[in-house]
């Protein structure tokens, strides 16, 4: 249960920091990425479902290197962005 709480607190500030920080992009710096104002939401939630997945992933068992985040892509807007570009038009 206290694992639940704690999954649900972390995606809701995933979210909440993607929020915020897609939401201090001008209008003009939103349209260079290809957003809009109104996908911020949407684009924040699915960042905090798919960063949620990703921690929840169990360990891999192989000699390979564990996974690593890219840390260029450790900021919310980026990984916005990233994502927005993959999206079919």
């Amino acid at each position: 249960m206290f694992t639940t709480i704690a999954r649900h607190f972390r995606a809701w500030k995933s979210y909440d920091k993607a929020m915020q920080e897609l939401s201090y992009l001008t209008d003009r710096e939103l349209a260079d990425i290809g957003i809009s104002r109104c996908d911020i939401p949407r684009l924040a939630r699915e960042h905090s479902i798919a960063e949620m997945a990703i921690l929840s992933m169990p360990p891999r068992r192989s000699t390979a290197a564990p996974y690593v985040r890219s840390p260029g892509l450790q900021h919310a807007a980026t990984e916005a962005a990233c994502f927005a570009t993959k999206l079919p038009a």
